[in-house]
Parts: structure tokens; C-alpha cells; sequence
């Protein structure tokens, strides 16, 4: 059993240490001008996004709470058949709870959120991360591998919403891959601009024709996928002026980098 801050997990999880950054490597993070016009555009995305599943998810929630009083009901009058019938009680209401998290999933996204930056270790966000996806990883017999800088450079964000949007990654990045030849990678690096995290796989990669619908709602190339993860992630990064780049090889994998401004850092 290998440790690694919080996280722990039957495969082994590798910390390294990075190495310093050349003088002359390139950044990057784009220009303060391009990065007002791409977080203005993926706010109205977001905004038309956010209209169009409340309306759906309202519409959704009325005749859902009907089903759970009508649930309700039942179980009270059959309390004679109770034995018989139960299985049946309990697949009902384990959906009814089923569609209502996805409602209350789908009114999540692209909704303003109350956002608290205070300074935050970038190692500390990684750990926490880690922590969350443990179980996933090793149910799928995928290797969790870290890389994180011996003095951790802190930067401001939410913690509570920014390890969420990195573990919705991260999650996503598990799903890519396949069971017991997976390896995930988060790794903190520093740019002349500031600090980079990088979320990568070696899963099946992602054509360059998917990459711009990547977080548009409910897009997924994944069955049974609700297309509302990485979305919820883009939103809660954006909320947080942070950017997200994706690099992807068919066949090789994926890098999702997590590009904070250079006023972030503490």
C-alpha cells in the first residue's frame, strides 16, 4: 500500500519531483485580451446552457414529484403484500432518488456559485484530488502517479470548487482508460507565467473534431455518459478566471491543463 498526502489505494500511487523550468520555455497561458474574449464567450455558453436545462429540469421535477407521493401512498396501502411486492417498491424509489440527483445535477450547471478565493498550496488541492478518485482507481486497477514541486507554490481559488472541478477531470480521465492499464498523472509545473496543472492518461485519446464539443451539455462519446462533468468543471474554473486547455492523441491519450492567470498567485 502506497500513500501520497491523502490519498490511498491498492496500486501503487508514484510522487516525482519535477524539474526546474528552462528560462526560455515558451508559456502557455494566452495574452490578457484573449483570455477576457474566451471567458466572456464560454460565460454566454454558459448562461444559454443554464436556461435551457432549468427549463427542462423543472419541467422534469413536476410530474417526478407526483411519482414520489404516489410512491408514498402505495407503500402505505400495501402493507399486506408488503413482502411481495417490496423488490419492486425499492427499484421504484432507488430511480425516483436516480432521476432526481440528475435534476439537481443539471440545475448545477452553469449556475453562479458563490465563490471563495483565499490562498491555497497547489500541492494540497492535488492530494485532496487524489483522495477523492482513490476509490475509483482502484476499483478499475488503474495507477494514480503525482507530481508535485518540493516547495508548492500557492495560488487563489475556491478549494472546495476547484478540487471538484479537478476531480471531475480526473474522473473523466479514469473512464477513458482501460481497466488495469490505466495510468493517471496530475503534475504541477511552472511556467515563466506562473503554475500549470496538468491532468493526463493514456487512455484512447480524443479526435480533433470532439475536442471543441467537449463542453458543451451533454455531449459524450461515452454510453450512458450524462455529458455534464466536464461542463460542471469548465464553469467552476471559469467562475475562478482559470482556463482549460486540452491536448489529445488518438490512440495515446489525453492532457488537460488547467492554466492559471498570472494575478492568482499568492
Amino acid at each position: 500500500m502506497a500513500t501520497t498526502g491523502k490519498a490511498t489505494m491498492a496500486r501503487p500511487v508514484h510522487v516525482r519531483r519535477p524539474n526546474a523550468v528552462a528560462k526560455g520555455e515558451a508559456a502557455r497561458l494566452m495574452p490578457d485580451g484573449a483570455r477576457v474574449r474566451q471567458l466572456t464567450r464560454e460565460a454566454d455558453q454558459l448562461a444559454l446552457a443554464d436556461r435551457i436545462t432549468r427549463t427542462i429540469a423543472h419541467e422534469v421535477r413536476n410530474p417526478l414529484t407526483n411519482m414520489r407521493l404516489a410512491l408514498e401512498l402505495l407503500h402505505d396501502e400495501m402493507k399486506a403484500e408488503r413482502k411481495s411486492v417490496q423488490p419492486y417498491l425499492d427499484i421504484l424509489n432507488r430511480n425516483v432518488d436516480r432521476i432526481e440527483q440528475l435534476i439537481v445535477d443539471i440545475l448545477g450547471v452553469g449556475h453562479k456559485r458563490e465563490v471563495d478565493l483565499v490562498p491555497c498550496l497547489v500541492n494540497d488541492l492535488i492530494n485532496d484530488v487524489m483522495s477523492n478518485i482513490a476509490d475509483r482507481l482502484d476499483l478499475r486497477d488503474i495507477i494514480g502517479e503525482v507530481e508535485l514541486p518540493e516547495d508548492p507554490p500557492t495560488v487563489f481559488a475556491d478549494p472546495e470548487l476547484m478540487t471538484l472541478a479537478i476531480t471531475n477531470i480526473a474522473v473523466n480521465a479514469i473512464e477513458a482508460m482501460e481497466p488495469g492499464k490505466g495510468l493517471l498523472r496530475l503534475a504541477v509545473r511552472s511556467t515563466m507565467d506562473g503554475v500549470v496543472i496538468d491532468v493526463s492518461d493514456n487512455g484512447k485519446g480524443i479526435p480533433p473534431e470532439s475536442i471543441p464539443k467537449l463542453f458543451e451539455p451533454f455531449y459524450s462519446d461515452r454510453p450512458g455518459g450524462m455529458g455534464l462533468g466536464l461542463t460542471t468543471a469548465r464553469s467552476l474554473l471559469l467562475s475562478q478566471h482559470v482556463l482549460l486547455d486540452v491536448q489529445s492523441t488518438v490512440g495515446k491519450g489525453s492532457t488537460f491543463s488547467l492554466q492559471f492567470p498570472a494575478t492568482s498567485f499568492a
